[in-house]
């Protein structure tokens, strides 16, 4: 059986918009990496991690411009993801699963949003009050311990972004 036109298309978009989940993925795991490497010192491998992330931006970008130009041919006006929504018709199985993934998608750039904030806010305290020990005052962490064997399950540590005098 034949596709038709819609469903090709949607599936192209599907697809663009897969890799981009993909490639988000990817980006937040090594944006948490790039945390856990300046909270334990190791800022060789924090830099490596960000010359990767910053390749990995750019081809993030490449997709969502390869995804906005199919989207600016199909439907032929000015485009945003708001545009997409209405387009789709929530009722329709394919349509449901592209919301679907655009909601997924539109999550994890969130997300990256948020930890690239969490890695500046660190940084900026790191750059300005030295390496990350239990005795440095601007670190703050909480242990939450298991009830029963008393071992330690979590270790919370709360960096909170400096106010300007």
């Amino acid at each position: 059986m034949k596709k038709s036109k819609k469903q090709q298309e949607n599936a192209h978009l599907q697809t663009l918009i897969k890799r981009e989940i993909t490639l988000s993925q990817e980006i937040l795991s090594q944006m948490t990496q790039q945390e856990y490497c300046m909270l334990t010192g190791a800022f060789d491998v924090h830099d490596q991690l960000q010359m990767e992330t910053k390749q990995l931006l750019q081809q993030l970008g490449d997709l969502q411009d390869k995804r906005n130009q199919f989207i600016k041919m199909v439907i032929d006006h000015p485009l945003s993801d708001q545009n997409i929504i209405d387009l789709l018709d929530a009722t329709d199985e394919t349509d449901a699963e592209t919301l679907l993934f655009l909601d997924k998608q539109t999550a994890l750039i969130n997300n990256i949003k948020e930890q690239e904030k969490r890695n500046a806010s660190l940084h900026e305290m790191i750059h300005k009050k030295g390496k990350l020990t239990p005795s440095n005052g601007a670190l703050r962490s909480k242990i939450v311990y298991d009830n029963k064997k008393k071992k330690p399950l979590l270790i919370t540590i709360d960096y909170p972004e400096e106010t300007s005098p």
